[in-house]
């Protein structure tokens, strides 16, 4: 019989973003990220704007992310 520390799952990792005024600025390197290691999941943080702003911002890297799984 194996050890706990044995038969548990890798750890994944929780990736919070830098402030977020301009989602470009951060795109590259989040597809880097992304690729090269398990993300778990993504936390954006938003810079404070207007909710259509807001919507905007989650919009231009939602899809990379999702597509990451």
């Amino acid at each position: 019989m194996g050890t706990t520390a044995e038969r548990r799952e890798p750890a994944r990792l929780y990736l919070v973003t830098p402030s977020l005024g301009d989602p470009g600025a951060i795109a590259g390197d989040l597809a880097a990220a992304l690729n090269e290691t398990d993300i778990a999941a993504v936390l954006l943080h938003l810079a404070d704007d207007n909710e259509r702003a807001l919507t905007e911002r989650i919009d231009a890297l939602r899809i990379l992310v999702q597509s990451n799984g």
